[in-house]
Order: structure tokens, then sequence, then C-alpha cells
């Protein structure tokens, strides 16, 4: 991938020999910028948070090779104010603005998860979980899938197996999730369904709660045997490293609201 952004950055350097002070971008230099941005997107999600940090540092180390170049520094600051911009447009999906309709903190709320979990690993002298926003859309999104059809499950397709692993994991990659394989392990999905009830006008504490409860039932596993504590081996597997969570809410009635819960675990991303 770097070789890629290197040779887009090559022919950037190739197409001035002469030095300017102060220089302003034409509009050639402009087109060559849109050129090198769309060659970019062709061949990186450059959507990707990850991507962008690679992009960065190729120009940035680019840029000292090649500062006495005005022209070139104008170029490689207007691809990187695009870069940045796109970053800050694109990291935070508009979709989680969802939850400010039902006076939730998200964040608040998803750490609160997050932290469960590795006090939990830290009794058991495991590494703590990584959150990475890979597993953010696709938690939110099969959440969202329960939360229309009104049903807890795993189930891809109609009729399937309760948790079929391959379709399962066809479903991850072609999301562009895609965990390594570690000792039989790749990835792994923890849903539930419960409810709470707030008639405030900050509801983040009362759904905290009811995660809470879901998160206890998890860990009442502990004491049984494989495939009921699939949950709780979830929490606790040694190989996992990486998990984010996403939630779907509709109102009910009298202050209750419906949500269901999805947690995606994933060893380490290829």
């Amino acid at each position: 991938m770097k070789k890629i952004i290197i040779l887009f950055l090559i022919t950037i350097f190739s197409i001035s020999q002469s030095f300017w002070n102060n220089y302003t971008l034409t509009k050639s230099d402009k087109i060559i910028v849109n050129k090198l941005i769309s060659n970019l997107k062709e061949n990186i999600d450059i959507t990707n948070p990850n991507s962008m940090k690679i992009i960065e540092e190729t120009i940035s180390d680019n840029q000292k090779v090649y500062k006495n170049s005005d022209r070139i520094v104008a170029i490689f600051e207007e691809i990187r104010n695009q870069i940045k911009n796109n970053e800050s447009n694109e990291k935070i999906p508009e979709y989680l603005n969802n939850y400010k309709n039902y006076n939730i903190d998200f964040e608040k709320i998803n750490i609160q998860w997050f932290n469960w979990h590795n006090q939990e690993r830290t009794k058991l002298w495991l590494s703590k979980y990584t959150i990475d926003d890979r597993l953010m859309n696709t938690a939110y999104e099969w959440s969202t899938y329960q939360c229309s059809i009104n049903e807890m499950t795993h189930k891809r397709v109609k009729n399937d197996s309760y948790y079929n692993y391959p379709r399962i994991e066809k479903w991850f990659n072609d999301r562009w999730v895609n965990c390594e394989v570690l000792w039989w392990v790749t990835s792994s999905e923890s849903i539930w369904q419960y409810s709470y009830q707030c008639t405030d006008w900050e509801c983040s504490d009362e759904l905290i709660d009811s995660l809470k409860e879901i998160f206890n039932i998890y860990m009442s596993e502990k004491t049984m045997t494989y495939p009921s504590n699939a949950h709780y081996r979830a929490i606790i597997n040694n190989y996992f490293t990486k998990m984010w969570m996403g939630i779907s809410i509709k109102k009910s009635d009298n202050g209750f609201y419906d949500f269901y819960v999805t947690t995606h675990y994933c060893t380490k991303f290829k």
C-alpha cells in the first residue's frame, strides 16, 4: 500500500523544477491534487483513519525531502487538508447522532461497557481490549437489523442454524472486517434484547443500568460449559484483542424503551 502511495507522490514531485516563495496553488495544481486524491480513493479506503495515518506519514516524510520547493509544500498541504477534512467528517458516522434522539450519551455508555470487559480481563491477567471503529459499523448494523425485525438473532439467512460461523464470518468479510485466525478463533458476536424506562431529559444512566444487568447475565455463564458459556468466553478470550458495541433503540409506552445490543470481538485485523 505504501508503495502505491509513494508512486503517486513521486508523480507529483516530478511536475516541478522551479521554486516559488509563498506559493499559491494554481488551477493546474488543484487538478493534480484532485487526481491524487481520486487515485488514493481507488486504492485505499480513504475514510478509514488507519489508512489516513499511513498516507499522512508518507506525505510528511516526503515533504521533508522536498522542503525547498514551495510549490510541492503547497500541494502537500492541500492534500493533507483534504484528508483531514475527510477524516473529521467520516470518523464518527452520522447515524450515531440518532442516539441523541433518545437522550443518551453513546460514548459514555460504550466506555462503561468496555470497562466492564477489561475489569474482568484484568482479574485474569489478560490483556485489555482496545476499541476499534471497524467493529462499530458492524455492531450497530446488526443491532439495527434485529430491531427492525423485532427478533434477537444471529441468523444472516432465514431458517439458518442458530449460529452459522462460516456465514457470519463471510458477513464480516463483506464489510472489510477480516480477523486473523489464532488457534481456530477469529471473531465472535454477542447479542441481547432488553428494555429500560426513562422520563428524564437524560437517559444514559438508565440504559447503563440495563446494560449492567445484561453483562451480569453474561458473567453468570462462568460456571457453564460450551456452548452455553459463549458470551462469557468472548469476554475473557485470550485471543480476542478488539471489540466494539452497537445499540439500536425504539420507544415503547409509558417511558419504556426497547433496545438491542450487539458486541463484536476480533482477534486482530489482517
